[in-house]
This record gives C-alpha cells, sequence and structure tokens, in this order.
C-alpha cells in the first residue's frame, strides 16, 4: 500500500514538473521569438525529427530546442558581420536537419553518420555528406567557418575532433555544448534504450573546456550561456525546479539541461 501511494506521488510530480517546464520553456521562446527576425526557418519544420534518429514527442522539448536554435543562430550573427555571412564557405558538423545553413541561407555541406538525418539535409536542398567529424573529407584550409553544435560531447576523442577541424577550418569554429557546474565523464552505454551514437560521453565545464581547446590550436574569441530554462517566474515553477535542483540535479530539469556554452573558436 505504501508503495503504491509512493508510485502516485512520484507520478503526479512528474506530470507537474512537465507541465511547469513546457510553460517556462514557452514564455523564454516566445521573449526571444519577439526580436528574432528568421521566424519562417520554422514554419515546414518538424521539431519532433529535428534530430532524425531521435523522436521528440515532449512539446515542451520542442520549445526548448527552437529556443536553442534561435539562440544559436543569435550568436553567429553577433560575432560575424552580414558580409561575412553571405560571402564566407560554412560546414556544419553533426548536423541533423539543415536548419542552420537554411537560417543563414547558405548551400554549404552538412556531415552526419547518421542516414536519417542526410535524408533530413537533402531534402532541404542541402550537400549531405556522410562521415565522421574526427576524419573530415575536405583539404586543409578549404572551409571559412565551421559549426559543431551538440556534437563534441558525444565523441570519444575531443581534442582529436578539433585538431581536425581545426585543419580544414580557414577561419573559426562556433561550437556548443551543454553549461555545466562539473565535468562530468559517462560510462559506456548508461542507457541501454539508446543507440550509443545519441549517448554523451564528456560534458565540460568553462574552464575544463577552456583546456581542452589551448591543445588543438584554436583561440576562444567570444563566449556565451545561454538560458532555454530558468529557476521559474512564479511559486509552482519555483517550487518544482527548486525541490528538482535539491533532490535530483543541478545543471538539468527533468533530464534538460537548463543551459548551454556557446564559444567562438578562431585561428
Amino acid at each position: 500500500m505504501l508503495a503504491r501511494i509512493r508510485n502516485m506521488i512520484r507520478v503526479k510530480l512528474s506530470t507537474l514538473a512537465l507541465h511547469a517546464r513546457r510553460e517556462n520553456a514557452e514564455r523564454i521562446l516566445n521573449r526571444r521569438m519577439m526580436s528574432f527576425s528568421k521566424k519562417d526557418i520554422f514554419a515546414e519544420e518538424d521539431m519532433s525529427a529535428h534530430f532524425a534518429d531521435q523522436e521528440i514527442s515532449d512539446v515542451g522539448l520542442q520549445k526548448v530546442l527552437m529556443s536553442f536554435i534561435i539562440a544559436r543562430i543569435n550568436f553567429v550573427e553577433w560575432v560575424l558581420t552580414a558580409d561575412e555571412i553571405a560571402t564566407g564557405t560554412f560546414v556544419d558538423l553533426g548536423d541533423s536537419s539543415g536548419i542552420f545553413l537554411k537560417a543563414f541561407d547558405k548551400p554549404g555541406y552538412s556531415l552526419n553518420v547518421s542516414e536519417q538525418a542526410l535524408k533530413n539535409i537533402k531534402a532541404k536542398g542541402i550537400a549531405g555528406i556522410g562521415a565522421n567529424v574526427g576524419s573530415l573529407p575536405f583539404k586543409d584550409s578549404s572551409v571559412d567557418h565551421a559549426l559543431l553544435f551538440q556534437t563534441l560531447e558525444h565523441l570519444p576523442n575531443p581534442i582529436a575532433t578539433l585538431q581536425e577541424i581545426y585543419r580544414v577550418c580557414k577561419k573559426s569554429l562556433f561550437i556548443s555544448i551543454p553549461h555545466v557546474s562539473q565535468t562530468q565523464i559517462h560510462e559506456f552505454n548508461y542507457d541501454p534504450a539508446r543507440p550509443i551514437p545519441e549517448h554523451h560521453i564528456f560534458e565540460f565545464n568553462d574552464s575544463d573546456f577552456r583546456k581542452i581547446v589551448s591543445h588543438t590550436g584554436f583561440k576562444i574569441n567570444r563566449a556565451e550561456v545561454v538560458e532555454v530554462l530558468d529557476n521559474g517566474r512564479n511559486l509552482k515553477e519555483f517550487l518544482m525546479f527548486a525541490h528538482w535542483r535539491w533532490c535530483y540535479e543541478k545543471d538539468l530539469l527533468y533530464g534538460c539541461f537548463k543551459k548551454f556554452a556557446l564559444y567562438h573558436l578562431i585561428k
């Protein structure tokens, strides 16, 4: 009987947390949307299939994803001039949907090992290349700018990967990683229900990521922390999020990172 009651409470709290997270994500997304000039990129985008091999059925997570896409586009436009975006060559490494090259109106190249991701990319008229980020099929200094969004944490050799990107980049790399308070290294196959390529291996905090970069030849030019979920703006959110933060995870809310770090690395 007691176990049944505990389970009912756990289910109720989970439902409340998911609802609060969705409201929180929607408020942050709406705020970003107000000043975003490229809203049309979402018109024909199926956010549930953004990651190709992984379906995102949770509407709250879809809103988190849209908010973070906007933040990454804004970051690139903040760092680079409009002329540089218009004339520079780009490659999106680990791309699953083609949305960033579409936003910048670039032909460019998108690279992924997933057949479904390549199918999504090619459907948008973008050149999709099936290859591993650690061994790029490009000549030295053959592209001006590379994008590496939410990919480094999945790779077993982050330093070697960044060195390989340094080789093919002529000017710079834009990268995003989860923002964590402490660096973590995950065990192999920690979630057997998910395919191995979807697992995180390394999650670096800012200090340790900067040490990683020091081995690659790149220098950090700009950095920004982007918030996709906050600590709550009403009593319900505040209590639910505080409960989760104190009892479960500091940097995540119900399995979703609250913040992401954006970096612009230059040669």
